[in-house]
């Protein structure tokens, strides 16, 4: 091999390791970057590690808060179908209650009518009675007249039979007188 041929070698060795270097180099930072990208990754991993367990926490709460919601839920369907069954309930009573007044207003209407019968019954009766005393009054009046005379009557005949009975005894005296002097006892 000649001077030059080595020559040529050389410079092309000292070239390529003058590139290997600058490659090395480059590779190096490179390396240094990635390092760097590494050290930041491994940060924002651990970051990402945190915040994955405040999610995970958050998560926890939510499915906690959710889990109280749907059992707040449940009760709250429970009271709702209660109250719906009671709502149910309540219009059955005021249907039976409406009707039950109907019915009332009906016997309180028969009974209004009956009492005014009875009212009208009442006045005839009334009108009857006093009609009737009226009458009675009259009659008492005229027997009550009918009476006084009869006492008068009876007066004037109780006179008439002590005038008799004075006279009959006038009349027997003077018969015991006159069998008395003809000697008959």
């Amino acid at each position: 091999m000649t001077f030059e041929e080595m020559e040529t070698i050389l410079k092309a060795v000292v070239s390529t390791q003058a590139e290997t270097s600058q490659s090395i180099g480059q590779i190096t930072s490179s390396i240094g970057r990635l390092t760097s990208n590494i050290e930041q990754l491994t940060t924002g991993v651990g970051q990402l590690t945190t915040d994955v367990a405040q999610i995970d926490q958050s998560i926890s709460t939510l499915i906690s808060s959710q889990n109280r919601y749907d059992a707040m839920l449940r009760r709250h369907d429970e009271i709702l179908h209660d109250l719906a069954d009671r709502q149910l309930k309540n219009e059955e009573r005021f249907a039976d209650l409406a009707a039950a007044q109907l019915r009332f207003e009906s016997r309180g209407d028969r009974l209004e009518a009956t009492f005014e019968m009875f009212e009208e019954f009442a006045k005839n009766t009334r009108q009857e009675t006093e009609l009737r005393f009226t009458e009675t009054d009259k009659r008492l009046a005229a027997l009550a007249e009918a009476q006084s005379r009869t006492d008068d009557q009876i007066k004037t005949i109780t006179e008439q039979i002590a005038a008799l009975t004075a006279a009959q005894r006038h009349t027997d005296e003077q018969i015991n007188q006159l069998l008395g002097k003809n000697g008959h006892k």
